[in-house]
């Protein structure tokens, strides 16, 4: 009561009177109006009856924490694949956004088939470097970017050659694996290289610590056991799939998140995997781990690619904030570090992207020298670690175009691709590009 006889005195002398008000409820009540006027009050947002939108990242989280129970940072893919095994509506989400990525680059309403010519032949635009990496590209269209597996894989077989000609193609075997081997000096990975072994069988007999006896077909021993994972079988995953897989997603610093995602099998199961695939390939993989942490990246042919360090000031200045704005600063603070994450892993991926350039820029200029502008023997495509040339129909001319095209990538893999045995290339023939 003494506390409530202050605040009536204090009410009293700041110009209002006793005859204002009748009792407390209502002295407070005219404090409150008073506040109110000069400021306002917080309306409560609206209800959002229109659903989840999918292109808001705030969105999508809300939804997400409330449909399965889990609080995410973020909704990039690396983080929801985990959670796609357990909660279906993440897994739904995702191969929502796989589609409409496919059908906003190739779907009807993207203008793809409005680049076909009179003759339904297609012409993109060339770009020598259009990756920081030194790859070339292609735009308008992008037909580098055609998948070869998932949504729209059939979309390589739509991809024939001119009435009269067949396709000539090939690629680099193993090509970036052989340039870890050879830059790390991994005693493993050489090994298989080195003996004209299968780096996927090779990798499954020491993941698996396999002694097998002399004559065993290695490949097929493999594909016909499952995987064993500190002593439990894993169903329905071979060695030879296991290994191949660890392969692809390993070597750049893939999670067992990401590994679990691609073979179907539990975060638990996936770490053992990598953890089977670092104690192989120990030196290989601490090598480019090593390279995230590098000045600079060069690849075999000397060129150099220095990635700046990212300044908080840049995130400020894209995120259009301030520093005041303390709401964004976890936002702020979530930007830098994946534009940290993103050198590192420029840094780690240009030695070997990058050497892989350098590799096919010297194959193009060595078929350019051996063939010039030949209606018979046309360059149509190179896609990163693929050339595919269009021939005309006829035995003599197929043959020469196989021979040229398999001295120059060669060729180029023995300047480049140093202490370790090169790819043997073996190009084929075929009605479709099919690679």
């Amino acid at each position: 009561m003494a506390d409530a006889k202050v605040a009536w005195d204090e009410a009293v002398k700041g110009s209002m009177t006793k005859a204002t008000f009748k009792n407390w409820s209502e002295m407070k009540s005219g404090i409150l109006d008073r506040f109110y006027d000069k400021h306002p009050k917080r309306s409560k947002p609206a209800v959002n009856k229109a659903g989840v939108s999918f292109g808001s990242g705030q969105q999508l989280k809300d939804g997400f924490a409330g449909a399965c129970g889990v609080a995410l940072d973020n909704v990039r893919e690396e983080t929801l694949l985990p959670l796609s095994r357990q909660h279906p509506v993440i897994k739904t989400y995702l191969d929502w956004k796989q589609r409409t990525t496919f059908l906003g680059k190739y779907g009807e309403d993207s203008g793809f088939l409005d680049k076909l010519d009179g003759n339904n032949r297609v012409y993109p635009e060339w770009k020598q470097k259009a990756a920081g990496t030194g790859r070339e590209g292609c735009a308008n269209p992008n037909i580098q970017n055609f998948p070869r597996k998932g949504v729209g894989a059939g979309m390589r077989a739509c991809i024939v050659p001119a009435k009269g000609c067949v396709f000539v193609g090939a690629d680099f075997n193993s090509e970036e694996a052989r340039i870890i081997a050879g830059m790390s000096g991994d005693k493993n990975m050489k090994l298989a290289f080195d003996a004209g072994k299968s780096l996927h069988g090779v990798t499954g007999m020491l993941m698996f610590s396999l002694n097998l006896e002399e004559g065993i077909d290695v490949q097929s021993y493999l594909k016909r056991h499952n995987a064993v994972v500190y002593g439990k079988e894993i169903p329905g995953k071979s060695m030879y799939d296991v290994a191949k897989t660890c392969n692809f997603a390993l070597f750049y610093g893939g999670g067992a998140a990401k590994l679990a995602d691609l073979l179907g099998i539990s975060v638990e199961a996936a770490k053992g995997l990598k953890e089977l695939h670092y104690q192989t390939f120990k030196t290989a993989i601490d090598w480019v781990r090593n390279q995230r942490k590098v000045a600079y990246a060069r690849t075999a042919s000397g060129r150099i690619r220095n990635i700046p360090y990212p300044k908080m000031e840049d995130v400020y200045t894209s995120l259009k904030m301030t520093p005041q704005d303390v709401g964004r600063w976890d936002e702020a603070r979530e930007k830098f570090s994946r534009r940290v994450y993103n050198r590192e892993l420029g840094l780690a991926n240009a030695p070997i992207q990058g050497t892989g350039a350098d590799i096919m820029k010297y194959t193009l200029a060595t078929m350019w020298q051996s063939i010039g502008y030949n209606k018979d023997i046309r360059l149509v495509l190179s896609v990163h670690d693929e050339v595919v040339l269009e021939v005309l129909d006829d035995p003599q001319t197929i043959k020469r175009a196989q021979s040229e095209l398999k001295y120059a990538m060669e060729s180029a893999q023995r300047k480049y691709m140093r202490g370790v045995a090169i790819g043997v290339v073996e190009p084929i023939v075929s009605r479709v590009w099919e690679h």
